[in-house]
């Protein structure tokens, strides 16, 4: 089993086997929900949790990298939009209020249409 095949399991959310437990010798959590797997050939596979929004009075993204912003209007309406933090100040819209982030998802990944 190559690590290509358990990044694709860790990604997908499917069971790990037992031959897929053997090769991870570490595992890092951080507080964006980040998780790391390091495996004996010292190879790290890494993967986001899914649905785990970041309130931005909790913690902020990379600079510049792009995500998933839930905004609000000043009635109160929430949606879900691209954008990324830079210099101080969002960008994912013009008078955008966001109120969470949470890490791009991966691209579907099935047959094409």
């Amino acid at each position: 089993m190559d690590e290509w095949k358990l990044e694709q399991t860790l990604t997908m959310n499917s069971p790990i086997t037992d031959e897929q437990w053997d090769m991870i010798t570490d595992v890092d959590f951080d507080h964006t929900n980040n998780v790391t797997f390091h495996t004996k050939h010292g190879k790290v596979v890494e993967f986001v949790k899914a649905d785990q929004w970041t309130p931005v009075t909790t913690d902020l993204p990379p600079e510049g990298k792009y995500v998933l912003c839930t905004t609000t209007t000043k009635k109160g309406l929430r949606s879900v939009v691209k954008g990324y933090y830079a210099d101080g100040r969002w960008c994912c819209g013009m008078n955008s209020n966001v109120v969470a982030w949470m890490p791009m998802p991966a691209p579907w990944e099935g047959d094409p249409v």
